[in-house]
């Protein structure tokens, strides 16, 4: 779960709550109808995180009150926001396996399942499922960060320059260029993404590599020949 408008929350500030699993089934099933009535009025979004799986985009203070207004004392927001950010982030994760006993063994740490048992854990797998279908564009980006070998694009910045002194060279006429600076990065997954942590029931940030860059000098005809190779994939798909 993250901030909005790209404005992260701090996962890394641990958030105590009710071992997942054990707060009722009516209570897991009400969470789901909010964040699907949240979604539904853009109150907030769900989008792919930076450790390449479904995380929802919002600012906690700008639903509290609406939150507070349908769990009418049932369970607490903070509560609320701890099933969000943990159960159901990890559970739409694990809706990606063909296999979904697999799934939720990937994505909830076995002295969890232990505890509450996977048939717990596979029903409300199949509530979210149901409750909150994932978007088809959203599903292929996750699958693709998920399986992708190589580095993954994160970002392109470019500028042209004018180069008119060389050290070895000396003075020169104008040289005209760009430049074009790629940011890239590949997540370091961690088993269970780090949401759901076996001792104390805490909310932690994954583990996510820094974004690295690349940058080309580039001349007009290398700006043409990169345009047409980039213009021959899109073409394809």
């Amino acid at each position: 779960m993250s901030g909005k408008k790209g404005k992260k929350t701090d996962k890394s500030q641990e958030i105590s709550r009710a071992k997942p699993g054990t707060e009722g089934r009516e209570i897991f099933s009400l969470t789901l109808g909010i964040i699907a009535e949240l979604l539904k009025e853009k109150k907030i979004e769900l989008d792919v995180g930076s450790s390449g799986e479904p995380e929802f985009t919002l600012a906690p203070s700008e639903i509290k009150a609406y939150v507070t207004e349908r769990i009418k004392g049932q369970i607490s927001f903070e509560n609320f926001m701890a099933i969000v950010s943990t159960e159901i982030e990890s559970l739409m994760m694990a809706s990606f396996f063909s296999n979904k006993t697999k799934g939720v063994q990937e994505n909830i740490p076995p002295t969890i399942i232990k505890d509450v048992g996977i048939d717990e854990f596979l029903w409300r797998l199949e509530e979210t499922n149901k409750v909150l279908p994932i978007p088809k564009a959203l599903k292929q980006e996750v699958i693709f960060k998920k399986t992708a070998k190589g580095l993954l694009l994160k970002d392109i910045k470019w500028e042209t320059k004018r180069k008119v002194f060389d050290d070895k060279l000396g003075k020169l006429d104008n040289l005209e260029y760009a430049t074009l600076s790629i940011i890239y990065s590949r997540p370091d997954f961690e088993p269970y993404s780090a949401k759901l942590l076996g001792g104390g029931f805490s909310i932690q940030l994954p583990t996510v590599a820094e974004p690295k860059q690349i940058t080309l000098e580039l001349q007009k005809k290398d700006v043409a020949k990169l345009i047409d190779n980039l213009r021959q994939i899109l073409e394809i798909f």
